[in-house]
């Protein structure tokens, strides 16, 4: 279960299935979305293969159980130079919004990252049921041809 794990068998098979569409299939350019704890796993790999151009991290938890992992060796390889998107509803149940700003003003040192974009939905709380075509049409992808393609 997700609460016990470390993450490491979750990050290696993201490594490999990158690893996979670049050896096997010959994709060049690779974005990694990551909803929950799978936007954990994202921020952790994204400077493992090359061909990753960036991330996407959709309703990122911050809690017990992830901030262990990001106290320890995970949040060190989510500092990266690749284009970056964090989405969080301002009514996240996980972590309010609050929370997840002061977090992530808290380990960029207070620093701004040009490569880094927060996008806030308003009302919007951790789950998206019902609202994943506007997540994509509207928020994601706009920011996908902005940052990752130069459009």
């Amino acid at each position: 279960t997700w609460m016990l794990t470390t993450g490491a068998e979750e990050r290696s098979d993201c490594i490999a299935a990158c690893q996979h569409l670049v050896n096997a299939g010959g994709v060049e350019n690779i974005l990694i979305v990551g909803y929950s704890y799978g936007a954990l796993i994202g921020t952790s790999v994204c400077n493992e293969v090359d061909q990753v151009r960036g991330y996407v991290a959709v309703s990122y938890p911050f809690g017990p159980a992830p901030l262990r992992w990001i106290l320890g060796h995970w949040f060190a390889h989510s500092f990266t130079a690749k284009p970056v998107l964090h989405v969080m509803g301002t009514a996240d149940n996980f972590t309010g919004i609050a929370l997840f700003l002061n977090k992530m003003e808290e380990f960029n040192g207070g620093c701004e990252r040009p490569n880094l974009q927060v996008h806030k939905e308003e009302d919007q709380d951790h789950f998206w049921y019902g609202r994943e075509q506007h997540l994509f049409q509207d928020i994601i992808w706009p920011w996908v041809q902005k940052s990752c393609l130069g459009g």
